[in-house]
C-alpha cells in the first residue's frame, strides 16, 4: 500500500471515530468542538488538510467523565477509551479514542505497553480563575503533567533532552500519580469561567460557546467554536495560507 492510500485509510478510520464521538455527544447533550488542525481543515479544505494525519476535538473538562462513561457503554467493544486511568502506559494527559482493530505507532515505541490503535485526540477545556497566580500554576502543571508522562519515551529516543531522560528515571507509577493529581487540579474550578485553557492556549469561553456553530468536515456537519476565525488566528496567524 503506497503512502497516499495509507493516509486515506487513516483518514477514513479517524472520521469514523469522530462520527461516533459526535453521536455520543449529541445523544447526551455533551458539548464538543473541532479544534486545531481539524478545525483548520474544515475552514480551508472542508475536510482533512491533505497532509495531516490526525483529528482534534475539545470538550469542557467537567463533561469528559460523562462522555467517557457513555462512550464506553455504547462503543467500548469496538473502540478503546485511552487515558491515564485505562492505559498501562499513558504518554499524554489528554484522552484519546482508539480503534482497537488498528495500529499506528513510531516503530521505536513498539515496546511501550499501550494501545496504539489509530486515534483522535480530545483536549479538555480547563476553567481558569480570576487569580493570575492560580492560572499560571494551572498552565505550568499542565505542561508538567505532559512531561511526566511523555518522559517514558526517553528510554527509546536517543535525541531526548537531558531533562526528559532524568525525569524518565523516576518510576512510572510515581510519575503517573502526580500527573493524574495535576489533571484533577486542572479540571477544578468554575465550569462557567470567562476563560479556559486547553493545554496549549488560553481561550475566551464566549468565543467558543456564545451560540451553536457548525462547519462541514468531509461531508458531515460538526460543532465548531462560534468565533473560529479568532481561534485559528490565535493558533496559526494567517491560517488561510498553507
Amino acid at each position: 500500500m503506497d503512502s497516499k492510500s495509507t493516509l486515506e485509510n487513516v483518514h477514513k478510520i479517524e472520521l469514523d471515530i469522530l462520527c461516533r464521538c459526535k453521536e455520543v455527544c449529541e445523544k447526551h447533550n455533551i458539548p464538543y468542538y473541532l479544534c486545531y488542525g481539524t478545525l483548520l481543515g474544515a475552514v480551508r479544505h472542508k475536510g482533512f488538510i491533505p497532509w495531516d494525519d490526525d483529528i482534534d476535538i475539545m470538550m469542557p473538562a467537567h463533561m469528559i467523565p460523562m462522555f467517557k462513561k457513555h462512550f464506553i457503554e455504547e462503543f467500548g467493544n469496538y473502540y478503546f477509551y485511552s487515558d491515564i486511568t485505562t492505559e498501562n502506559i499513558c504518554l499524554e494527559p489528554w484522552p484519546k479514542i482508539r480503534r482497537s482493530d488498528t495500529a499506528s505507532m513510531p516503530e521505536i515505541f513498539s515496546k511501550i505497553d499501550a494501545n496504539w490503535g489509530i486515534c483522535i485526540d480530545i483536549f479538555p477545556l480547563y476553567p481558569l480563575y480570576d487569580n493570575k497566580l492560580l492560572n499560571n500554576l494551572k498552565i505550568k502543571l499542565s505542561y508538567l503533567s505532559e512531561v511526566l508522562l511523555r518522559a517514558e519515551t526517553a528510554k527509546y529516543t536517543k535525541s531526548s533532552s537531558f531533562k526528559l531522560k532524568m525525569i524518565e528515571k523516576l518510576p512510572y507509577k510515581f510519575r503517573r500519580f502526580f500527573a493524574n493529581s495535576f489533571i484533577k487540579f486542572l479540571s477544578a474550578g468554575n465550569a462557567e469561567s470567562e476563560y479556559v485553557f486547553d493545554g496549549f492556549m488560553t481561550i475566551k469561553r464566549s468565543d467558543i460557546t456564545a451560540k451553536e456553530s457548525y462547519l462541514d468536515f468531509e461531508g458531515v456537519s460538526f460543532k465548531v467554536p462560534v468565533n473560529y476565525k479568532q481561534y485559528l488566528t490565535d493558533a496559526y496567524g494567517d491560517y488561510m495560507t498553507p
